[in-house]
């Protein structure tokens, strides 16, 4: 049998008791076999090629960045899915109130308008900032502001009286430049009611002309006109008159007041 010395001679003796001298080993060949199975041991980090992993499942950590173009089918579940900043053609948000108009509030971000205050109103916006909502009434306004001619109608109930002591008056929205008022219709066809007088159909004053003082000649009848005063007030909105009659037959300064009881009047002003 062989003996052997670690980093020293091995020998061996024959059956005659000769000792034969061989060669110097190593840790390893004292050992029957382990060398041979060192040899085939794997070390303790390697690679493998792509193509040799065929089957198992990664852990995620383990899995490197791709390239987005080597992603060229299946499905992403919408909850993997990211916030998309709006800096990246994304919106930035997750969720939207119902029904509310967006627009960006910054460079890279959107908001939301805010429901308008009064309904129908129309959306506007100045050369800067924030877009806003406009009531047709506001609307209006500034259209009158900026040079455009505004309208508005109504009506009133005449109360029966005539006179400096019971003028009439209407306040309109915006101060008028002209105010045409449209008297009542009998089924006969004359304006006014059967009072023995009538209404002068369709009167026109010239607003533009009024001052805060009564003034003679601006009623509401060209042909009545020497008897009717009319005035406005200090921000020309509100239009104040009265027939100045001193006949014998009242309904006469009542009709050319328009004023007569129970008779709806109509009136259209323009600015």
């Amino acid at each position: 049998m062989a003996t052997y010395e670690y980093n020293g001679l091995m020998t061996v003796k024959d059956a005659a008791g000769n000792k034969y001298l061989l060669y110097p080993i190593t840790k390893a060949e004292c050992v029957d076999g382990l060398e041979e199975a060192l040899a085939t041991k794997a070390a303790a980090t390697h690679h493998h090629a792509a193509g040799d992993v065929n089957s198992g499942v990664f852990d995620s950590a383990r899995i490197p960045n791709l390239d987005a173009s080597k992603i060229a089918s299946g499905t992403m579940a919408a909850a993997r899915l990211p916030t998309i900043a709006v800096n990246k053609g994304g919106t930035g948000k997750t969720s939207w109130s119902a029904n509310r108009l967006i627009y960006p509030s910054a460079s890279t971000t959107l908001a939301q308008l805010a429901f308008p205050s009064v309904a129908g109103s129309v959306l506007r916006q100045g050369t800067s900032g924030v877009p806003y909502w406009t009531s047709l009434q506001d609307l209006v306004a500034a259209l009158g502001d900026a040079g455009g001619v505004r309208i508005a109608t109504g009506s009133y109930t005449g109360t029966g009286t005539y006179g400096a002591s019971n003028p009439c008056s209407l306040t309109f929205p915006f101060s008028p430049k002209l105010i045409m008022l449209l008297g009542h219709k009998n089924t006969d066809g004359v304006y006014g009611p059967d009072l023995g007088a009538y209404s002068y159909g369709a009167s026109l004053v010239n607003a533009a002309l009024l001052t805060t003082a009564y003034q003679q000649g601006l009623g509401l009848s060209s042909y009545y006109a020497s008897g009717t005063r009319g005035k406005k007030s200090v921000d020309g909105k509100t239009f104040t008159w009265y027939y100045d009659y001193t006949g014998s037959r009242p309904n006469d300064g009542i009709s050319y007041q328009c004023n007569v009881s129970g008779v709806v009047y109509y009136y259209a002003i323009l600015e």
